[in-house]
């Protein structure tokens, strides 16, 4: 998945995704950053 951030810094996720992964408005998102190039996200139920 190829995704951008937004001027607002906000990561936009296809909602594709976010159906398979049964993700909603508001829910939260934990995500790392690994080195300068890789983030791992785990969803905050």
């Amino acid at each position: 998945m190829e995704t951008r951030i937004s001027s607002k810094g906000q990561i936009t996720i296809p909602s594709e995704i976010r159906r398979q992964l049964k993700i909603h408005t508001g829910d939260a998102l934990l995500v790392k950053a690994f080195g300068e190039n890789h983030i791992i996200g785990r969803i905050e139920k």
